[in-house]
Protein backbone atom coordinates (compact mmCIF):
# COMPACT_ATOMS: atom_id res chain seq x y z
CA UNK A 1 0.00 0.00 0.00
CA UNK A 2 0.71 3.64 -0.02
CA UNK A 3 2.99 4.16 2.90
CA UNK A 4 3.96 8.02 2.69
CA UNK A 5 1.85 10.43 3.43
CA UNK A 6 0.75 13.09 1.19
CA UNK A 7 -0.88 16.54 1.44
CA UNK A 8 -4.60 15.83 2.33
CA UNK A 9 -7.11 17.85 0.21
CA UNK A 10 -10.67 18.60 1.94
CA UNK A 11 -12.56 18.07 -1.45
CA UNK A 12 -13.75 21.59 -0.23
CA UNK A 13 -11.78 24.55 -0.32
CA UNK A 14 -8.22 23.10 -0.25
CA UNK A 15 -5.59 24.16 -2.95
CA UNK A 16 -2.61 24.93 -3.52
CA UNK A 17 -0.90 27.38 -6.14
CA UNK A 18 2.26 27.11 -7.59
CA UNK A 19 2.19 29.72 -10.60
CA UNK A 20 5.75 30.19 -9.98
CA UNK A 21 5.71 26.58 -12.23
CA UNK A 22 3.47 28.55 -14.59
CA UNK A 23 5.75 31.47 -15.50
CA UNK A 24 8.74 29.67 -15.74
CA UNK A 25 7.70 28.69 -19.46
CA UNK A 26 5.16 25.40 -18.97
CA UNK A 27 4.02 24.79 -22.27
CA UNK A 28 4.13 28.56 -23.20
CA UNK A 29 3.65 28.91 -27.43
CA UNK A 30 2.06 27.22 -30.34
CA UNK A 31 1.23 23.38 -29.56
CA UNK A 32 4.15 23.18 -26.76
CA UNK A 33 5.28 20.01 -25.69
CA UNK A 34 4.86 19.24 -21.61
CA UNK A 35 4.40 16.51 -19.17
CA UNK A 36 3.19 15.67 -15.92
CA UNK A 37 3.64 12.86 -13.71
CA UNK A 38 1.40 13.04 -10.18
CA UNK A 39 0.98 10.68 -7.16
CA UNK A 40 -2.10 10.78 -5.37
CA UNK A 41 -5.11 9.08 -3.51
CA UNK A 42 -8.44 9.85 -4.16
CA UNK A 43 -11.33 9.69 -1.43
CA UNK A 44 -14.10 10.54 -3.51
CA UNK A 45 -15.27 8.95 -7.48
CA UNK A 46 -18.20 11.18 -7.11
CA UNK A 47 -17.90 13.83 -9.11
CA UNK A 48 -15.48 16.31 -10.49
CA UNK A 49 -12.17 16.73 -8.97
CA UNK A 50 -8.68 18.37 -10.14
CA UNK A 51 -5.68 16.95 -9.40
CA UNK A 52 -3.18 19.22 -11.39
CA UNK A 53 -4.49 22.31 -13.58
CA UNK A 54 -2.08 24.90 -15.58
CA UNK A 55 -3.77 27.35 -17.79
CA UNK A 56 -4.24 31.20 -18.54
CA UNK A 57 -6.98 33.04 -20.62
CA UNK A 58 -8.90 30.85 -21.78
CA UNK A 59 -7.19 27.78 -22.33
CA UNK A 60 -5.85 24.95 -19.24
CA UNK A 61 -5.03 21.75 -19.46
CA UNK A 62 -3.99 19.20 -16.33
CA UNK A 63 -5.56 15.66 -14.91
CA UNK A 64 -8.87 15.11 -13.23
CA UNK A 65 -10.95 12.16 -11.78
CA UNK A 66 -14.50 12.42 -13.43
CA UNK A 67 -16.66 10.08 -11.55
CA UNK A 68 -14.99 7.22 -11.19
CA UNK A 69 -13.29 7.92 -14.52
CA UNK A 70 -9.40 9.15 -15.05
CA UNK A 71 -8.85 11.99 -17.55
CA UNK A 72 -6.77 14.41 -19.22
CA UNK A 73 -8.64 17.53 -20.46
CA UNK A 74 -7.79 21.00 -21.81
CA UNK A 75 -9.79 23.91 -22.70
CA UNK A 76 -8.11 25.48 -26.03
CA UNK A 77 -7.28 29.04 -27.23
CA UNK A 78 -10.79 28.70 -28.85
CA UNK A 79 -12.63 27.65 -25.50
CA UNK A 80 -13.04 24.44 -26.85
CA UNK A 81 -13.10 21.64 -24.21
CA UNK A 82 -11.52 18.43 -25.10
CA UNK A 83 -10.96 15.24 -22.51
CA UNK A 84 -9.20 12.13 -22.82
CA UNK A 85 -10.52 10.05 -20.75
CA UNK A 86 -8.79 6.87 -19.63
CA UNK A 87 -11.30 4.14 -17.91
CA UNK A 88 -12.12 3.82 -14.14
CA UNK A 89 -9.62 4.36 -11.68
CA UNK A 90 -8.64 2.01 -9.06
CA UNK A 91 -10.93 2.15 -5.71
CA UNK A 92 -10.80 5.14 -3.14
CA UNK A 93 -7.78 2.94 -0.88
CA UNK A 94 -5.34 2.61 -3.92
CA UNK A 95 -2.91 5.41 -4.91
CA UNK A 96 -2.18 6.04 -8.56
CA UNK A 97 0.88 7.31 -10.41
CA UNK A 98 -0.53 9.20 -13.67
CA UNK A 99 1.55 10.15 -16.36
CA UNK A 100 -0.06 12.85 -19.17
CA UNK A 101 2.75 13.42 -21.95
CA UNK A 102 1.75 16.12 -24.86
CA UNK A 103 4.11 16.20 -27.44
CA UNK A 104 2.43 19.08 -28.81
CA UNK A 105 -1.25 17.97 -30.81
CA UNK A 106 -1.69 14.55 -28.47
CA UNK A 107 -1.54 13.12 -25.23
CA UNK A 108 -1.11 9.87 -24.03
CA UNK A 109 -2.07 8.94 -20.29
CA UNK A 110 -0.25 6.24 -17.77
CA UNK A 111 -1.86 5.00 -14.83
CA UNK A 112 0.68 3.06 -12.65
CA UNK A 113 2.80 2.38 -15.76
CA UNK A 114 0.26 1.15 -18.09
CA UNK A 115 -1.42 3.30 -20.99
CA UNK A 116 -5.19 4.27 -20.66
CA UNK A 117 -5.72 6.65 -23.17
CA UNK A 118 -4.19 8.08 -26.26
CA UNK A 119 -6.09 11.12 -28.44
CA UNK A 120 -6.03 14.42 -30.04
CA UNK A 121 -5.37 17.39 -27.75
CA UNK A 122 -4.47 20.40 -29.79
CA UNK A 123 -4.69 23.52 -27.46
CA UNK A 124 -3.14 25.96 -29.51
CA UNK A 125 -1.53 28.84 -28.89
CA UNK A 126 -1.44 28.96 -25.41
CA UNK A 127 0.61 31.27 -22.41
CA UNK A 128 0.26 29.71 -19.15
CA UNK A 129 0.45 31.79 -16.17
CA UNK A 130 -1.53 29.94 -13.23
CA UNK A 131 -0.73 26.59 -11.90
CA UNK A 132 -2.80 25.23 -9.62
CA UNK A 133 -2.44 21.54 -7.55
CA UNK A 134 -6.10 20.13 -5.66
CA UNK A 135 -8.55 22.01 -7.44
CA UNK A 136 -9.33 24.11 -11.11
CA UNK A 137 -7.64 27.31 -11.32
CA UNK A 138 -10.67 29.56 -11.43
CA UNK A 139 -11.67 30.05 -7.41
CA UNK A 140 -10.55 26.51 -6.03
CA UNK A 141 -13.53 24.95 -7.73
CA UNK A 142 -13.63 20.72 -8.61
CA UNK A 143 -11.60 20.37 -5.38
CA UNK A 144 -9.65 16.99 -5.07
CA UNK A 145 -10.60 15.21 -1.79
CA UNK A 146 -7.61 13.16 -0.90
CA UNK A 147 -3.97 13.15 -0.81
CA UNK A 148 -1.73 14.44 -3.74
CA UNK A 149 2.14 13.00 -2.76
CA UNK A 150 4.18 14.47 -5.81
CA UNK A 151 3.84 16.52 -8.95
CA UNK A 152 6.39 16.85 -11.50
CA UNK A 153 5.47 19.02 -14.57
CA UNK A 154 8.11 19.54 -17.17
CA UNK A 155 8.44 21.74 -20.14
CA UNK A 156 8.71 19.09 -22.54
CA UNK A 157 7.78 15.44 -23.76
CA UNK A 158 9.18 12.78 -21.79
CA UNK A 159 10.82 10.29 -23.78
CA UNK A 160 9.56 6.69 -22.96
CA UNK A 161 12.32 5.48 -20.85
CA UNK A 162 12.43 8.48 -18.73
CA UNK A 163 8.76 8.60 -17.75
CA UNK A 164 9.49 4.66 -17.05
CA UNK A 165 12.35 5.14 -14.56
CA UNK A 166 10.36 8.28 -13.22
CA UNK A 167 7.51 5.49 -12.75
CA UNK A 168 9.51 3.06 -11.51
CA UNK A 169 11.15 5.50 -8.58
CA UNK A 170 7.96 6.74 -7.60
CA UNK A 171 6.34 2.91 -6.88
CA UNK A 172 9.26 1.89 -5.42
CA UNK A 173 9.30 5.26 -2.96
CA UNK A 174 5.04 5.24 -2.82
CA UNK A 175 4.68 1.35 -2.33
CA UNK A 176 2.49 1.33 -5.87
CA UNK A 177 3.09 -1.57 -8.07
CA UNK A 178 3.85 -0.36 -11.71
CA UNK A 179 3.70 -2.50 -15.00
CA UNK A 180 6.55 -1.07 -16.52
CA UNK A 181 8.81 -2.98 -18.71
Amino acid sequence: GHTQKGVDFDGTDDRMVANDVATDGLANGSDAAFSYIVVFRTESITGTHSIIEAGGTNARAGVRTISATLAAFKSDDAAASVTVASGSILNTSDALIVSMVVPGTTATVWRNGVQVANGAFDIGTLTITQFTIGASLNAGGNAHAGEISEVLAFTRSLTTQERKAIERYLGQKYSIAVAND
